[in-house]
């Protein structure tokens, strides 16, 4: 309906794995795949196309998200841009989606705006790299 997953992230390679019992407080920058099944309290920013985060249950995102491709089964609690995003049930997502794929599974939760958007390729080229940095769109001029 809003686009075709283009693979379940879950079987694909992480750089970085967030613990279960671990808190994380700060921004990460990353150039693959994260795997969050902890807490982290800062901004997530995958710095190209391959970057992939993953949020499983039990882990919790406080802060903007940007990467290219997002699969969450937990918390985020912040504004998420990327390219393809796979909402699982267990999701609470309270932040505005900002995607060009969509898939969502019954008995997640969202509370935000849904926008179709190319917002993550708009700001791999963004002149002001703290908007981009903290995952909040780039203002539109015009």
């Amino acid at each position: 309906m809003f686009g075709k997953s283009n693979k379940n992230l879950g079987s694909s390679r992480a750089d970085s794995v967030i613990g279960q019992n671990t808190i994380v407080e700060g921004n990460i920058f990353f150039q693959a795949g994260i795997r969050v099944y902890g807490a982290i309290k800062g901004h997530l920013v995958g710095n190209n196309e391959r970057s992939q985060l993953i949020v499983f249950q039990g882990g919790k995102i406080h802060g903007g998200v940007r990467a290219a491709n997002v699969q969450v089964d937990g918390e985020v609690t912040g504004n998420i841009i990327c390219c393809s995003i796979d909402i699982r049930k267990n999701a609470r997502i309270n932040g505005n989606i900002y995607y060009e794929v969509l898939q969502i599974e019954a008995n997640s939760v969202i509370n935000g705006e849904l926008v179709i958007s190319d917002e993550f390729n708009k700001q791999k080229n963004a002149k002001n790299a703290d908007q981009a940095k903290h995952g909040t769109p780039v203002e539109k001029k015009g």
